[in-house]
């Protein structure tokens, strides 16, 4: 039997490429922790949720104390999933805070994070209010822009800007670049800061 073992093992070691950025859709982060919960705890406890690959408790390095919150890596981005319909969950008497670990792409986005998007392919005849309506499912919105030319007739044109009040609505709306409002079909990217595009251009 130990043949069988080892072929096991080998399989485990060749890392599909990328298997890295598979990771992190199955990571989960996991805060408020008890100073007396260990990875043992943690593997325990999540294992019950599908197969884990990998605890990451993040200690201090001076005092070599817990810092209250660590990240599990799961084989399966389901067991992430079925963690966070069972939350809240208590470890060592504490509740403690699980969300999905944000990947670092993400990370980086945040730096150009905006209230604001950018909406192509309106028709000039959709009513703003039409437009706030469907926008307010992603959050609260600070105001509707609707693009108008700058000559006499002040005609609008075929795309306005829609400002939230947090940047998560941002996030959330533009996970999806086509989006559906009666019918028409338009298109959502975030707004860039005129110093972002002009740097870009440059």
């Amino acid at each position: 039997g130990v043949n069988m073992e080892e072929g096991e093992g080998d399989g485990f070691v060749e890392a599909k490429p990328g298997a890295s950025v598979d990771t992190e859709s199955s990571k989960l982060f996991v805060g408020g922790l008890s100073w007396e919960t260990t990875e043992l705890t943690l593997r325990e406890y999540f294992s019950q949720y599908g197969e884990v690959t990998d605890i990451n408790l993040k200690y201090d390095n001076v005092t070599r104390r817990s810092r209250g919150f660590a990240f599990v890596v799961f084989k399966e981005e389901e067991s992430v999933a079925k963690v966070l319909d069972a939350s809240p969950h208590t470890l060592d008497g504490r509740e403690v805070d699980t969300k999905k670990a944000i990947p670092h792409s993400i990370h980086q986005q945040m730096k150009n994070r905006t209230k604001k998007i950018f909406v192509g392919g309106v028709p000039t005849d959709m009513s703003e209010e039409t437009i706030r309506k469907y926008f307010e499912e992603f959050g609260e919105i600070e105001e509707v822009a609707l693009v108008k030319d700058k000559g006499p007739e002040k005609k609008r044109r075929g795309f306005i800007f829609v400002v939230f009040v947090s940047e998560d609505s941002v996030d959330k709306c533009t996970t999806i670049t086509f989006h559906d409002i009666e019918g028409n079909q338009v298109e959502v990217k975030r707004a860039m800061p005129k110093e972002q595009v002009a740097r870009g251009g440059g």
